[in-house]
């Protein structure tokens, strides 16, 4: 189930030769899922019916940020309920339109400038 509401809502970061199912992780009764494009590292996690969504520069994989909060840091305003990610559709209305400013500022010449952005 979730790999197809992956497949479905997040397929403009999925890169043909990915394959999904040797990316998915068990822990206990959670699942994760590691989505690498380009420069960015999506995590999607589902525990008890709740899904969550980090993304990190894919060279600092230890690096992840939630992905509400991240975009309104980036933008340079306060989180929102407009933010909000609790499922695949809304992550994904999230990430579309600004997915190429955040492959740029996570990319390793314009990563410090972002972490430095992102820790004030």
């Amino acid at each position: 189930m979730l790999l197809e509401d992956i497949r479905e809502n997040l397929c403009f970061v999925i890169a043909p030769q990915t394959n999904l199912s040797k990316q998915i992780k068990k822990s206990g009764q959670a699942l994760m899922v590691k989505i690498p494009w380009e420069n960015i590292l999506v995590t999607v996690t589902r525990w008890h019916g709740e899904t969550n969504f980090r993304v990190a520069p894919l060279h600092a994989p230890n690096d992840s940020y939630e992905l509400g909060p991240l975009i309104a840091a980036l933008e340079r305003r306060h989180v929102s309920e407009h933010d909000v990610a609790n499922d695949l559709a809304s992550a994904a209305n999230l990430l579309r339109p600004r997915l190429l400013d955040l492959n740029n500022a996570f990319s390793e010449q314009q990563y410090g400038q972002t972490k430095d952005t992102l820790s004030k």
